[in-house]
């Protein structure tokens, strides 16, 4: 039986979802689009053959990393965004945008962190749990989550 129940309002969470869709779009189209941008910029000089294919392959394989890489770091920081949660006597079930946890209250460390968050710093409720981290933003919430840490002081 929940002692209390904390739920993201559904703005965010569809704004969180919208997002991190964008992401995986990025990771997807983006290699492609960035091949035919570097194609067109290594034309624009007229260079010769073996230069302008070394020059084609190193901007290609930049962009490619650039474009998969930093998006999977955003989607790896959203997915770390806890959606709701309820806390129990003994147990805290955390639902993030893939996954569900639920953990002994006992075993948990809080800590509070300031994150950027799609260009903006959030102050975060950090939650640390066998090695893995979820983070609870404040601000995300209607419902003021002050009482969330009273509660876990109490184990």
């Amino acid at each position: 039986m929940p002692i209390k129940k904390f739920q993201i309002t559904n703005e965010n969470l569809i704004f969180i979802q919208k997002k991190r869709r964008s992401f995986n779009y990025t990771r997807l189209f983006g290699p492609f689009i960035c091949i035919l941008l570097n194609l067109a910029f290594v034309n624009s000089f007229g260079l010769e053959l073996i230069v302008s294919i070394t020059l084609f392959s190193v901007l290609t394989i930049l962009t490619t990393a650039f474009c998969i890489v930093l998006p999977k770091k955003a989607i790896n920081k959203l997915d770390k965004l806890v959606t709701s949660f309820e806390i129990g006597n003994d147990l805290i079930d955390f639902q993030s945008l893939n996954e569900k946890t639920s953990i002994p209250k006992q075993n948990v460390i809080t800590r509070n962190t300031v994150i950027k968050i799609i260009n903006k710093d959030h102050v975060v409720n950090e939650i640390v749990y066998d090695g893995k981290v979820y983070h609870i933003v404040m601000d995300y919430f209607q419902t003021e989550i002050g009482d969330f840490i009273d509660i876990l002081k109490q184990k």
